[in-house]
């Protein structure tokens, strides 16, 4: 029992960098943040900061230059970061409404155990006292592009906050943030911009998690809107089957979630690189192609136009080019026999 006992400590230790590592990569699940992920990015940039920090040791008792005193300041925050940060895997591992007395601290715990597992996805909410601070913590650490818009309303608004709230804690938060990381907070700043349009344009549905709202938010400068003679209302029926219907292995072809992303800004595309790119779950390319050319049809869309779309959005088309994807966008009986025929009658 005793080597089982050594094996296996051995085994976890060997794994502990690719553990952390794993962690650090995945601070954010949804709207869920990865508490232990958070906790060793913190715990590597507090490291970071101290073995850059060389305080004046001279017995002339000499203040510390400028940089080094930014570095004492930033390693004192991150010493509070972690310690709020050790309250919520407090509050999110408390039973019976007893929260452990001694830190948490994921370290020292099983990585497979049913308590870790609880860190990886906390939910936080406005009934923790340091709400707005965490919310910092998170803003803060993770990469820009991992906090978006989605992120946001998934968060705020599940947290039981009304939108004003919401917006107002999540403004206060940038404001907090933009002496330390003017590109971070700049494009912080554009999603709430773009999250207070769409309330506006749409307040009820907005507050519904994941629900498709009836108004388009208008595309950004390097988006190309596709003219259609249709409402937005139309052009969402027309894309409800995607989520709606389900392929041969049970699976819808787009999730509702994926549906959003795509036509968050209507029928339009970037013109760049689309790092947003998805596949759908549908290995029959030519049934693909005629649910868009119906599309295309019932919402007065030219099909190169469709076709410029499809391989902006969908990595089914990254091997084609958009010219081949139109001359083979046909009205055929591909739909014929499949419950999507009934979305077009």
């Amino acid at each position: 029992m005793l080597a089982y006992t050594q094996t296996y400590t051995q085994i976890l230790a060997r794994m502990d960098k690719k553990i952390i590592n794993n962690q650090i990569k995945n601070c954010l699940n949804g709207s869920k943040v990865n508490l232990p992920g958070l906790y060793f990015l913190l715990k590597k940039k507090l490291a970071d900061l101290k073995k850059e920090y060389q305080p004046n040791i001279s017995d002339l008792d000499l203040p510390d230059d400028d940089i080094q005193e930014s570095l004492k300041h930033k390693i004192a925050y991150t010493e509070n970061d972690l310690e709020i940060l050790q309250k919520c895997m407090a509050k999110a591992l408390k039973f019976d409404n007893k929260i452990p007395a001694v830190p948490v601290e994921p370290e020292m715990m099983n990585p497979f155990g049913d308590e870790f597992k609880q860190l990886i996805e906390f939910q936080p909410d406005y009934t923790f006292t340091d709400y707005k601070d965490f919310l910092c913590i998170v803003l803060e650490n993770i990469y820009p592009d991992a906090v978006n818009a989605q992120f946001v309303k998934n968060w705020l608004f599940k947290s039981g906050g009304n939108a004003a709230d919401a917006f107002g804690l999540f403004e206060r938060c940038i404001d907090i943030l933009k002496f330390d990381d003017n590109t971070k907070t700049g494009k912080l700043k554009e999603e709430l911009f773009l999250l207070k349009a769409e309330h506006r344009a749409s307040p009820a549905s907005f507050e519904v998690l994941f629900e498709l709202g009836n108004v388009f938010l208008p595309p950004p400068p390097d988006y190309i809107e596709i003219t259609t003679t249709v409402d937005a209302k139309k052009i969402l029926e027309y894309f409800s089957l995607f989520y709606s219907e389900l392929n041969e292995d049970g699976q819808p072809l787009l999730t509702k979630e994926e549906v959003y992303t795509v036509l968050r800004y209507g029928l339009s595309y970037p013109t760049g690189n689309n790092e947003f790119k998805l596949r759908i779950r549908c290995n029959k390319l030519i049934v693909i192609r005629a649910i868009f050319h119906k599309i295309s049809v019932r919402c007065g869309v030219n099909t190169q136009d469709m076709a410029q779309f499809m391989k902006s959005w969908f990595i089914n088309f990254n091997k084609t080019t958009a010219q081949s994807i139109r001359s083979h966008m046909t009205d055929s009986k591909a739909l014929n026999n499949t419950p999507f025929l009934k979305y077009f009658p």
